[in-house]
């Protein structure tokens, strides 16, 4: 590895890292590959560019739809609709189509924490646990359309959130953890939010990150908010709860059935939001739609990663960036892999933590960011 530098007139030194090291994959690997040769590879591309709606059509076929669209493609560039008047749902692709095959039991999601607990979600599992929390949200009031904001830290509870909002049409946003109270507070108004997911605490580096007090803090600049969902990461830990808006995670299931039918929703139906900083630093919201992004983020986790049913990813960037959304959660789970989730940062208790845990779940696709490390 060499490391050169760019000069550019009024700019900082800026070092620019050149990798000049090559590994070819052995002729096994690329017998097993989804391209098993750049022939194949180049025959796809150049069938997207010379027939793109036949291509996505083709593509967005391998998936379930409640009604069949009638237009790939209308529109050009930011005003495109994609798979108009078709009608599917996220939730239902990530879940309820496995659950009907050899899937069913196998693995979803893996869980551990820097103290060492561990969970592990089939896809059964999950899809009982998203249908019952799907039923909590109806129970409250949440209806299609709705914003509904997650604030959490990386624990299977936000992706149970992610699924059961998918599934009921209510539109996620998740929060990254890092932030606070005024961030946290511009986004509820920003998007009119009436109810809110979040928890008591989340670990980091050993120490307990009050989030539960920041969205109190929070929702005091903000009267709108109606519910307050708190999931106890921490048992023994004490907490303030505002009696008629807060509700305990726990005690909401409690009560409510575990089969949830999922919405059929319209291809163009919002999935999620997410938030970024414009050129002057101000709020910028994004919005996914449900047939575009799915369709989308199916096709480019399984071809990027060359992603098969018996991979296990790690994508280590937070719940709250669009890696993890796309890379961690909808992309393995819509081509039925498992996907590995860690609450804290991977270097923390020991800075090898990464490749225990990669030994350790036999993890065989590895996402990371710098910005993971901090």
């Amino acid at each position: 590895m060499s490391e050169q530098f760019r000069f550019t007139k009024g700019q900082k030194t800026r070092p620019v890292i050149k990798e000049e090291l090559v590994f070819k994959p052995s002729p096994e690997f690329k017998k097993e590959a989804h391209f098993s040769s750049y022939n194949q590879y180049k025959n796809i591309y150049d069938f997207s560019i010379s027939n793109p709606e036949k291509f996505w059509g083709s593509e967005a076929k391998e998936l379930y739809w409640f009604k069949q669209w009638k237009e790939v493609k209308k529109g050009k560039a930011f005003s495109s609709k994609w798979f108009t008047n078709g009608k599917t749902n996220v939730s239902y692709n990530c879940l309820d189509r496995h659950i009907e095959t050899d899937k069913r039991n196998k693995a979803a999601i893996i869980w551990e924490s820097e103290t060492g607990d561990t969970r592990i979600y089939t896809y059964q599992l999950l899809h009982t646990k998203v249908c019952k929390f799907a039923n909590a949200l109806i129970k409250l009031g949440v209806k299609k359309g709705d914003n509904i904001i997650i604030y959490m830290g990386m624990v299977p509870e936000a992706v149970i959130a992610m699924f059961a909002c998918a599934r009921i049409g209510a539109v996620h946003s998740v929060i990254f953890n890092g932030l606070r109270t005024n961030a946290v507070s511009e986004r509820i108004r920003s998007l009119d939010c009436k109810t809110i997911i979040t928890q008591d605490f989340f670990l980091r580096k050993g120490n307990k990150i009050p989030l539960k007090e920041n969205v109190d803090n929070a929702i005091g600049k903000n009267p709108i908010v109606e519910n307050v969902i708190v999931y106890k990461r921490f048992e023994s830990a004490e907490m303030e709860l505002t009696a008629g808006r807060d509700h305990l995670w726990r005690e909401l299931l409690e009560s409510t059935p575990d089969n949830c039918e999922a919405v059929p929703l319209d291809s163009q139906h919002p999935l999620f939001s997410m938030f970024t900083n414009g050129p002057r630093g101000q709020l910028v919201k994004t919005l996914h739609t449900t047939g575009g992004y799915m369709v989308q983020v199916y096709i480019s986790a399984r071809w990027l990663f060359d992603l098969k049913d018996e991979d296990i990813v790690w994508t280590t960037s937070d719940i709250g960036w669009i890696s993890c959304h796309s890379y961690g959660i909808y992309g393995p789970l819509l081509n039925g892999a498992t996907t590995f989730l860690y609450e804290g940062v991977p270097i923390y208790p020991e800075p090898d933590r990464y490749w225990q845990l990669i030994s350790k779940f036999r993890i065989n696709i590895f996402f990371t960011t710098p910005t993971t490390l901090r």
